[in-house]
């Protein structure tokens, strides 16, 4: 399921601006999707990883344990951000906010995010 909703834009300048954020969400069954593929992909990485002299003593743990980590963090992530785009309150550039690693991450309100143009710190809320 996916919504939209409007926060609040604050950064160093006193009149906030508006952030309009999708959030996927997942029931169960699909987190548990989600988080097993995340696992496969890493732990083949790390199978891969084998054939690789001298490297693999490093990427393979490496990868397998990144994988434990992906595993947990998307089973817990019942909510996802898929896109923010906002108006920076500093410089007045509308942009797409980045919001976690690969344009997701879990959401949570208060989120912090930097503006693309002006570099300054900016808080969705």
């Amino acid at each position: 399921m996916t919504e939209t909703h409007t926060y609040v834009l604050s950064g160093y300048s006193g009149t906030p601006t508006t952030a309009t954020v999708t959030i996927q969400s997942f029931d169960r069954p699909e987190r548990m999707r989600r988080a097993l593929k995340g696992l496969g992909k890493f732990w083949a990485f790390a199978v891969g990883s084998v054939f690789i002299p001298v490297a693999h003593f490093l990427l393979v743990p490496a990868f397998s344990l990144f994988g434990a980590y992906t595993f947990f963090e998307r089973l817990g992530a019942r909510q996802v951000v898929t896109t923010a785009e906002g108006t920076c309150p500093d410089c007045g550039r509308t942009q797409q906010l980045e919001t976690g690693a690969g344009g997701g991450g879990r959401w949570r309100v208060p989120r912090d995010v930097a503006c693309r143009y002006c570099q300054r710190s900016l808080r969705i809320s």
